[in-house]
């Protein structure tokens, strides 16, 4: 017989289970519709949100985030692992099904959207508390089941394991499961002090990545299952012409499925479907946007009058108009194209019962089932949407264009279908990082340090639109993130302008931050030359003590020498999390070598030193990329990418040194990516002339 479900305390935590079942501990909400579970036990679907262990022993994490390669799962794991006292290798991992109750606070707070969303570096920092109380609420009713049944008082009992003890006595989980899932609820738990295993913990998904047994959308094989492969009209476009002739000519290809903006060809091979599309030679209509469209825009963008203001101390205008040779450039962002490994794909099987069941990479679920619903034309309770890992970090998986029309096609006829994206055209019509610009002007103060700063960005997208337009909304003021320089500046003025271009502009990762902060970096390199300071010294005149004490520490263990020589330096906070970088550089001419590079970090509370050591690491290999990258060709608002070859031809020496204080735990896996291109722009910068582009190669000569 099942629990009944009671809510209690101001956690909102439900717990349930009882006989057959074992103990189910969700957060929030219980799901209040039937959802898609993963299984059943004696008949009772499964749809706990963070936790439940099953009457043979089975201890699992249900992850509300999707992992893409930066370590959620075993994060979670490791949450769970340490509230209940038992090894990580105890706990196995399986994606949480849709439902309520697992939106994202932390972007809800920022944004006021709630929706279950992977994306800013937010899944720890939304999910660490909750998740913690859970697994603490199951170890009390735990323990409380064990010393009932051996007749000792609470706090006689220990973990060893996943069995209780009391002495010479113990108990499983296993056996207890059941029965602890039935006694009263407590009002409060209280959280185990924070402790670093030694040795780390393994991932938990190395071992199937390791063996390939690691599964993605593309690897999902169904019965009868045909594939295909399509053209895409870029956002406000449509197609106008196709060669159906020539495409139809493929004697392998069963049928095309149409639309006014999508084309298909359905075979029983995908790469036959591919060639039968590029035969086909699709044409369309769309916004004349390339190069000189985005040059204009931009400049009047930061020439116009409507920028709003993002922050203003003193009398920047004032300070920096009655200056004799105040410092101003113009820096420039090229759109930045994700360069994932896992192409747009999704697969689809229509059922029997009118539904339809998805598997696809998403980082929001419950809109992308929402939007299979819609295109589907069914009800949204009729879709069971599985939850995929996603093969890459940009972030470009929130907004899944393939699963739509998977869902239209696996309709129509009557198959399961799995469609996929080239990796050229998921390039082409995926969601940009927007072009970026930034005008900023600077002076040197009377006491040695910057005295006035004005600086007008100008971009569109980010992640609060992407979000607001997942919510169905009207789109969001474009992000702000590093927009604001870090050091104290006595007359400062910031402002933010709206660039108007009909693009596809979304959010890739690290993308705006790390434009902002290259802009900044390059002015305050511009203006401690012309003081003749010390780059690192300057800067820590500025700064308060939390960002002077990591600068520090970076410069010791960088062995930085005065005056920077082949060393670049940055600095600043995001996502809750602060960093000090520095890059060793040498600059040939045609490009930059990168020898070492050296980060120092403010995480706060960090849950797992290995995992954030990886995701600072790659992300600071991702910014530097993109920094010596090629930009890529914007045609009627499409982009082509000139090469998928990357940039860093060699890995460089890698010190990082984690700074652990007992406070929330912040966001790693964009800090490094948005501080990269400028401690490496400072590099360069030291050596030879100032830099006002990204990707560095749209100035010329630095590849």
């Amino acid at each position: 017989m099942r629990a009944k479900l009671p809510e209690f305390s101001r956690r909102q935590l439900l717990v349930g289970g009882g006989a057959g079942v074992g103990l189910l501990v969700a957060f929030r909400f219980w799901p209040r519709e039937t959802l898609s579970p993963f299984g059943s036990e004696d008949g009772t679907a499964r749809f706990s949100h963070y936790l439940k262990i099953n009457p043979k022993g089975g201890i699992t994490a249900l992850v509300p985030q999707i992992e893409y390669g930066q370590g959620i799962w075993a994060g979670f794991a490791a949450l769970i692992a340490h509230e209940l006292g038992v090894p990580r290798s105890a706990i196995a991992v399986e994606p949480a099904p849709t439902g309520r109750g697992l939106e994202n606070s932390v972007l809800e707070d920022a944004y006021g959207i709630a929706l279950r969303a992977t994306a800013g570096a937010t899944s720890i920092r939304a999910f660490e508390q909750p998740v913690r109380e859970a697994a603490a609420t199951a170890r009390a009713m735990l323990v409380a089941e064990a010393a009932d049944r051996l007749g000792v008082a609470k706090d006689a009992i220990t973990v060893d394991g996943t069995d209780l003890v009391a002495g010479a006595k113990r108990l499983t989980i296993a056996e207890i499961a059941d029965a602890a899932a039935e006694r009263a609820v407590p009002r409060s738990v209280t959280l185990l002090p924070w402790t670093q295993p030694d040795p780390p913990a393994a991932r938990v998904d190395m071992p199937a990545k390791a063996r390939g047994a690691w599964r993605f959308a593309a690897d999902v094989r169904l019965p009868g299952m045909v594939y295909a492969a399509a053209r895409l009209a870029p956002p406000g476009g449509r197609i106008i012409a196709v060669d159906r002739g020539r495409a139809a000519e493929r004697a392998s290809i069963d049928q095309l499925v149409e639309r006014e903006d999508w084309i298909a060809a359905i075979s029983s091979s995908w790469w036959e479907a591919e060639r039968a599309m590029a035969a086909a030679n699709v044409r369309y209509a769309s916004p004349d946007i390339g190069d000189r469209a985005i040059g204009a825009a931009l400049e009047a963008a930061l020439g116009g009058t409507g920028a709003r203001s993002l922050a203003e101390t003193g009398d920047a205008r004032g300070a920096i108009g009655s200056a004799g040779g105040p410092i101003v450039e113009t820096f420039v962002s090229s759109t930045a194209v994700p360069r994932d490994l896992e192409p747009f794909t999704a697969t689809a099987r229509w059922r029997s019962d009118g539904g339809l069941d998805m598997w696809c990479a998403t980082l929001a679920p419950d809109t992308t089932r929402r939007a299979v619903a819609k295109a589907a034309a069914v009800g949204e309770e009729l879709v069971t949407l599985f939850p995929m890992p996603a093969g890459g970090r940009s972030a470009r998986a929130l907004e899944q264009i393939a699963a739509p029309i998977a869902a239209i096609i696996a309709r129509e006829i009557e198959r399961p279908v799995q469609l996929c994206l080239s990796p050229t055209h998921s390039a082409a019509v995926g969601r940009l990082g927007a072009p970026l610009g930034a005008r900023v002007s600077a002076i040197a103060g009377q006491d040695g340090r910057i005295g006035g700063w004005h600086a007008v960005f100008a971009g569109q997208g980010g992640l609060g639109d992407t979000l607001t337009r997942l919510a169905d909304g009207n789109g969001a003021r474009p992000d702000i993130d590093g927009a604001l320089p870090v050091y104290g500046i006595p007359d400062l003025l910031v402002q933010q302008a709206t660039l108007k271009l009909d693009i596809a502009a979304g959010h890739v990762a690290g993308h705006v931050a790390g434009f902002h902060h290259f802009a900044n970096e390059q002015i305050v390199e511009r203006v401690a030359r012309a003081l003749g300071a010390e780059p690192l010294a300057f800067r820590l005149s500025m700064l308060g003590p939390r960002l002077s004490s990591l600068l520090v520490s970076a410069g010791r263990l960088a062995g930085w020498v005065g005056g920077g020589g082949s060393m670049g330096i940055a600095c600043g906070t995001m996502d809750g999390s602060a960093m000090a970088l520095v890059v060793e550089a040498r600059d040939a001419g045609a490009g930059a070598s990168i020898d070492a590079i050296t980060a120092v970090v403010d995480a706060g509370r960090i849950i797992d030193r290995k995992l954030a050591e990886t995701m600072i690491e790659t992300g600071v290999m991702a910014g530097l990329d993109r920094a010596l990258g090629i930009a890529p060709v914007m045609n009627h608002a499409m982009a082509g990418l000139l090469d998928y070859t990357p940039a860093l031809r060699q890995l460089p020496t890698v010190r990082i040194e984690l700074v652990e204080r007992d406070a929330p735990p912040g966001g790693l896996s964009q800090i490094g990516a948005a501080l990269a291109p400028a401690a490496l722009a400072n590099a360069v910068t030291a050596q030879r002339t100032s830099l006002r582009s990204l990707p560095f190669s749209a100035q010329g000569g630095t590849r």
